[in-house]
């Protein structure tokens, strides 16, 4: 009995050492998240208010205050292998927060956005140099959506989503993916890359 004891405390030691000393890549079950064919994630940061990219750094706003937030960087082997970061941002929203604006952006951008839209799908595409970085949305960006109690519209900058007095309880996804060069026959990859449905 004691050995088991001393074994389980030593357990526990490893983990919170791993845990505090920013060990980031964990093995997660395919039932989690969104599933799909997600091998790994890592925890970028737990509370962070910026996500690093090469064009800028990703802030996240709620009616233009910026909040903290959890990046997951996930798997790029299936739609995207040429890719150099895909990552999944999350927002959990409650109904009696009501009428709100979550913005996911790159406030210092200074390049002009391409829309590059599909099917329950709103994504927004920078590029400068070599490098192309889309985010990306679930949903469709009109006045009264379809099948959806939510809206969104297109930033200089990035993407919103836009909530109503009847918007429901939900996690509001935002898909950020770039690559690093850019070339003709990868150019797509970021479009699938910060598609939240396939995460």
């Amino acid at each position: 009995m004691l050995i088991l004891l001393i074994l389980g405390l030593i357990t526990l030691g490893v983990f919170l050492f791993n845990f505090n000393g920013n060990k980031k890549e964990i093995a997660i079950s395919e039932d989690l998240l969104i599933p799909s064919e997600i091998d790994y994630l890592e925890i970028v940061g737990v509370g962070d208010i910026m996500l690093l990219t090469p064009l800028g750094d990703i802030k996240l706003f709620v009616n233009n205050e910026e909040i903290e937030f959890t990046a997951i960087k996930l798997d790029t082997k299936s739609h995207c292998p040429d890719v150099n970061g895909r990552y999944l941002i999350q927002y959990k929203y409650k109904s009696e927060f009501k009428n709100q604006e979550i913005k996911c952006c790159i406030p210092t951008l200074d390049v002009k956005g391409e829309i590059e839209s599909g099917e329950r799908l709103e994504a927004i595409s920078f590029y400068k140099n070599d490098i192309k970085l889309t985010i990306g949305v679930e949903g469709e960006f009109t006045d009264f959506p379809n099948y959806i109690d939510y809206s969104g519209d297109y930033l200089s900058n990035g993407l919103q989503y836009v909530t109503f007095h009847n918007t429901s309880h939900r996690i509001f996804n935002f898909g950020v993916c770039w690559v690093q060069p850019l070339t003709e026959k990868n150019a797509t990859q970021t479009w699938f890359g910060a598609d939240p449905t396939l995460m």
